[in-house]
């Protein structure tokens, strides 16, 4: 999908949602469960190439995660268990300062050019862990070491987006389709 530059408004509702999410995880930290962060490298080449899958596809899970990028409460305890002597504006200022400048239209607020502008370790468990279907597949039928090339034809909305070969090197993008306009 197409960048556009943050929008000034979307950018100020999230930032009252955050707030919020902060708030309700400070008065509610007894009850909360903090959620693992899930920030382990890749243990072996299976997972290392369904890491490469997961750049290639540019983030087509990522849609759903609209204006509130799957954060939660949880999450936001787990920040706050991290750094406990952060006060409740500076987990928003650490979740707020990575925002980027243009975002993926139609995507997670997070969602820009270069992927995920959040660190790993602020996002949540959702974006951690979640692996769709393809994927899964994917990875059942590589072998844990020494998998073999890979090569993979990415469609968005039942549109071919990408070809890439996925090997120990990294993604290589063999050919893409032109952006989809405004």
């Amino acid at each position: 999908d197409p960048l556009a530059p943050q929008d000034p408004s979307r950018r100020a509702l999230f930032a009252q949602h955050l707030a919020a999410m902060a708030e309700g995880a400070v008065l509610d930290r007894e009850r909360l469960e903090v959620e693992a962060a899930g920030v382990e490298p890749p243990s072996n080449g299976r997972e290392m190439l369904s890491t490469l899958a997961c750049a290639a596809c540019r983030g087509s899970c990522c849609r759903a995660g609209g204006n509130h990028a799957y954060l939660t409460e949880e999450t936001i305890a787990r920040s706050l268990e991290a750094h406990p002597d952060w006060t409740l504006a500076q987990v928003v200022d650490s979740y707020l300062v990575h925002l980027p400048a243009e975002t993926t239209l139609d995507s997670c607020i997070y969602h820009g050019a270069a992927g995920c502008g959040l660190p790993r370790a602020l996002r949540s468990s959702t974006c951690n862990l979640y692996l769709c279907g393809k994927l899964t597949k994917l990875r059942s039928l590589l072998p844990e070491s020494q998998p073999p090339p890979v090569l993979a034809l990415l469609f968005d909305r039942g549109r071919w987006a990408r070809t890439a070969l996925l090997d120990e090197a990294g993604v290589r993008i063999l050919e893409e389709a032109p952006p989809r306009p405004l």
